[in-house]
């Protein structure tokens, strides 16, 4: 994606989920959230969507690719302090 289109584009994204879960594996966070309905919408985790992970030290941004759940770099909005994650 970042080659063909320079990455995703944040303004295209609205967060559907914002709570604090168990884990930190991405692989985790797939499987809780690839089969559970995260927004009003009813849709789960599925590619393309992005994945923040953040805490008090910063953010991180995953992006779900049709292989893997990538990093990529963005710039994280201004948020609230504790462990919690973005999708």
């Amino acid at each position: 994606m970042s080659g063909e289109y320079g990455g995703p584009d944040l303004t295209r994204y609205q967060a559907v989920f914002d709570g604090t879960v168990s884990t930190n594996s991405l692989d985790g966070i797939w499987e809780a959230f690839c089969r559970r309905s995260l927004g009003s919408d009813g849709q789960p985790l599925a590619i393309s969507d992005l994945v923040e992970l953040y805490d008090d030290s910063g953010s991180e941004f995953y992006y779900v690719d049709r292989t893997a759940i990538v990093p990529v770099q963005l710039k994280a909005p201004e948020q609230e302090s504790g462990m919690t994650m973005t999708l």
